[in-house]
């Protein structure tokens, strides 16, 4: 059999040495290692920011309506909510949230969920077998880049592993995907550590406290932005595809039965595939798939009654509090659509691009009329971001198949297919500025960028920041957020 240049073994769906795998059976010449390393620092960096923002919005916004605020939260302050939190006695703030008749205002914590499961799912859709045209393949490659750390398989990963190791090639990319987010968990409870350390002795006492909720929410934000890799990888765990069906002699078949779509050249559940998916591929699939959406619905099953409570609404409130509470499960089926998703992009590759873009789109459809029958957010804005930004995706999805060759005489020209993908692209970008519009006005930038100087000023003394710092700095710097909330000194 003769491969196509960068590709060898089974199949032709092993890639050669100086060439690395972007999604199966897809080879392309490895970068320089250098740029390899940068770009996932890079990433890096990028993901530890993304992480802690949301991280921050959501302990803020979990607590906005309670009596206290974490001590070392960094506040993200809502418009919606800030009259009611900063600058009022409790008795006001209570008297204030009653009168809305129990309607969730709208949280920043909530639009970074939607701008960012936007984004996930817009990448699964890149990641299908599709000759998406260079109008939208290339804006998209470069966003690949910048997720890398939440989808490392974009960078060829294999292009810096060792292809001598006594551990598979494919093995070795495996533990390289696991490992991307148990790194990013410990460096932002390392940064929680640090951050709490570094504070007065008599604050520190007081965020010790909260330093609980502050690990659980990191954990489940972390979670969230690493789902759909940590899933892909244990689903391609148990990925395999027919390549040769036995034959009659005078005939040949080189490579009968079935293979692991990471290493065409490994028999499937045979030798070292059948040693590693049973010791990391089930207990991996039987956590995300089962004890993960289990967990979840659990949480709010025994918490039922308490949902409304400050301790659990400061761990949890990240699964339950966008959601109106008939459906705070919504969450847990959050992860199941993810679920799906990933599973029509990994398993799909064996049904061919058509069959896998098409069930794709019938997936997106069910996850866009589930929110229009269910309408699970407690906030209409939120909903209505929701849906728009499924809706915007399921037109990607269906519009994608109208580039795919059909038969030798009826595919796209190169004119349609970049007109359309200019589209697509411009319609995303469209509801991709909208978001981010909605977002800044949602944060009071200015009453942000003033706590963020009062705490450079109190904590480390930062002189710099003093001008960030309200008239009487050196008087409301005493108090922390929680004080500023409740009004105690």
């Amino acid at each position: 059999l003769q491969c196509s240049p960068g590709y060898q073994g089974n199949l032709c769906g092993q890639c050669s040495p100086g060439h690395g795998t972007v999604k199966p059976l897809t080879c392309r010449a490895c970068l320089p290692k250098g740029t390899i390393i940068a770009l996932y620092v890079v990433a890096g960096v990028v993901m530890l920011v993304l992480v802690k923002v949301l991280c921050e919005a959501t302990l803020a916004d979990n607590v906005s309506s309670t009596a206290t605020l974490p001590v070392n939260a960094v506040r993200i302050v809502n418009k919606n909510t800030a009259s009611t939190a900063v600058g009022t006695t409790p008795a006001a703030a209570s008297s204030t949230l009653g009168s809305r008749a129990g309607v969730q205002p709208l949280r920043a914590s909530d639009l970074l969920k939607a701008i960012m499961l936007w984004m996930q799912y817009l990448l699964l859709i890149y990641s299908l077998g599709v000759p998406w045209p260079a109008a939208i393949a290339a804006p998209l490659q470069a966003v690949t880049w910048l997720w890398s750390a939440a989808s490392p398989e974009t960078l060829s990963p294999d292009c810096l592993l060792s292809r001598s190791s006594a551990v598979p090639l494919a093995v070795q990319k495996v533990l390289f995907y696991l490992l991307m987010p148990v790194a990013m968990l410990i460096l932002l409870w390392l940064w929680d550590l640090v951050y709490t350390c570094c504070l007065p002795a008599a604050r520190r006492r007081r965020a010790q406290l909260s330093i609980k909720a502050r690990s659980v929410v990191t954990a489940f934000v972390t979670l969230f932005f690493f789902l759909p890799s940590l899933v892909r990888t244990a689903f391609g765990m148990f990925a395999c595809i027919t390549i040769d069906q036995p034959t009659a002699a005078p005939y040949v078949a080189a490579a009968v039965g079935r293979y692991w779509i990471y290493d065409t050249g490994a028999v499937c559940y045979s030798g070292y595939h059948r040693a590693w998916s049973l010791a990391l591929g089930i207990p991996l699939l039987m956590c995300l798939c089962f004890l993960l959406p289990a967990y979840m619905l659990g949480v709010v099953v025994v918490n039922w009654k308490r949902l409304h409570e400050q301790p659990v609404r400061q761990q949890f409130g990240f699964l339950y509090r966008p959601y109106r509470k008939a459906c705070a499960y919504w969450e847990a089926v959050v992860v199941c659509q993810t679920l799906a998703l990933v599973a029509v992009s990994v398993y799909g590759v064996t049904l061919g691009p058509f069959y896998q873009a098409l069930l794709f789109n019938c997936t997106l459809a069910l996850i866009v009329l589930g929110l229009a029958l269910v309408r699970p957010y407690s906030h209409p804005q939120a909903g209505s971001v929701m849906s728009q930004s499924m809706g915007c995706l399921l037109a990607t999805s269906y519009i994608g198949l109208s580039f795919l060759p059909y038969d030798a005489t009826l595919h796209p020209n190169d004119v349609y297919a970049n007109i359309i993908g200019s589209v697509v692209l411009i319609g995303n970008l469209v509801l991709l500025i909208s978001l981010l519009w909605r977002l800044h006005k949602l944060v009071d930038w200015v009453g942000l960028f003033r706590r963020v100087g009062a705490m450079c000023y109190t904590r480390f003394g930062c002189v710099m920041c003093a001008g960030c710092m309200p008239a009487q700095a050196p008087t409301e710097s005493v108090q922390g957020p929680a004080d500023q909330l409740t009004g105690s000194t």
